[in-house]
């Protein structure tokens, strides 16, 4: 995203023969970093995560600590649905960031047309954040778009303790020479796991069938 009305300049002590030119290295650097965010308009981000604490919440990703030995699969934000999400025929999906932080040792996996793909043991606890280029992209196993892509991503705990912390990624879906994206998406309630057709554009939403409140997410798309 560079900001063409803003222009900086290169500071005298950085490089004294380019003082007072035009310095599009950071421009250039948020372009890198941040992509993403230029969303085309064939374009939609899909988030899936998991935050695990004891606070009790309306978000669907909130979860309650995973305790040692256990798997918990990322929830997709926008509908409260467990993975695996399938990409349908005529999309390509692609990875766009990885955030995760554990209190305790955890394993992160990818899981693509069921198979293993890849996955994370961190050696050091703390937050570990990656912008990903070159990273997973469906076109790479289907450059044609004729498939359904499912993906699965999970954590296991593999310390001793109960694992709190939280893991989202990010990933940005497009259609490619298909209709455009629907107007409705089919959301499950957190609390009674029913499941009913909304809007896109829904975020908080009182369930039809217990009458209890879900967040959802939806996300920009492009052109939009």
């Amino acid at each position: 995203m560079v900001v063409v009305t803003n222009v900086r300049v290169a500071p005298s002590w950085a490089d004294p023969e380019k003082a007072g030119t035009p310095d599009h290295k950071i421009d250039t650097n948020r372009v890198f970093v941040s992509s993403g965010f230029n969303l085309q308009y064939n374009e939609v981000y899909k988030t899936f995560g998991a935050a695990f604490t004891d606070v009790v919440s309306a978000f669907p990703q909130v979860v309650v600590p995973l305790p040692a030995g256990n798997t918990q699969i990322l929830i997709d934000l926008e509908t409260g649905l467990p993975m695996p999400y399938t990409a349908p025929a005529g999309y390509r999906l692609r990875i766009l960031s990885d955030l995760w932080s554990f209190g305790v040792r955890g394993r992160t996996e990818a899981y693509v047309l069921g198979q293993y793909y890849g996955g994370a043991e961190p050696e050091t606890l703390g937050t570990h954040y990656y912008n990903v280029v070159g990273g997973f992209d469906s076109r790479a196993i289907d450059p044609t778009f004729v498939l359904p892509i499912p993906m699965q991503l999970q954590v296991e705990n593999i310390d001793g303790a109960d694992l709190r912390g939280f893991w989202f990624a990010t990933y940005i879906l497009s259609a490619e020479a298909t209709p455009p994206f629907p107007e409705t998406k089919v959301v499950k309630c957190k609390f009674c796991s029913h499941m009913e057709e909304v809007s896109h554009t829904t975020t908080v939403h009182k369930c039809t069938d217990c009458g209890v409140t879900n967040i959802y997410f939806s996300f920009k798309r492009g052109g939009s």
